[in-house]
């Protein structure tokens, strides 16, 4: 499994299961959240 997609597991599982915490822990970027694309057409 890649980096990522370990990550992310982690992170669902943090999310998930309140006794769990990923090592190491998550930094700040990880867990930035980005806004969804324009759902107007950019052609």
């Amino acid at each position: 499994m890649q980096n990522a997609e370990c990550r992310a597991a982690e992170y669902l599982k943090e999310y998930c299961l309140p006794d769990y915490k990923a090592y190491p822990a998550f930094e700040e970027w990880e867990l930035e959240l980005h806004a969804p694309p324009s759902l107007k057409d950019q052609l």
